[in-house]
């Protein structure tokens, strides 16, 4: 039995995407925008690139289709997550940085005399 490859693929800067499909602004549907922008993470500059559309006709087609926003939302959303658990680990592994920009963001929460 052979086994699909579930890797997502992934558009990115560095490598533009080859992947056979839709290449011209109106010439995709809702499933194409949707793909598109779970592999760009929801970077909007990146799925105009891929469709060789302005980053406008993409925000235009998600306000026709108010889902897609709503789907690029979540995938943004998920990038801070990943961010904000990130930096607390560095925290808790006692990173320099971190615990730098910590003391620089958030200590002024816990001691007001901190303030800017």
């Amino acid at each position: 039995m052979e086994h699909e490859n579930t890797t997502a693929r992934v558009i990115s800067p560095d490598k533009p995407d080859k992947s056979p499909g839709p290449k011209h602004a109106g010439k995709y549907n809702y499933y194409d925008m949707r793909d598109a922008l779970e592999r760009a993470a929801g970077r909007i500059s990146l799925v105009a690139a891929h469709f060789k559309c302005s980053p406008q006709t993409v925000r235009n087609y998600m306000k026709r289709y108010p889902e897609l926003e709503e789907f690029r939302r979540g995938l943004v959303s998920n990038i801070g997550d990943m961010a904000i658990s990130q930096f607390w680990l560095a925290l808790q592994r006692g990173e320099k940085w971190a615990i730098q920009r910590g003391l620089r963001k958030f200590a002024k929460f816990a001691d007001p005399r901190l303030s800017d």
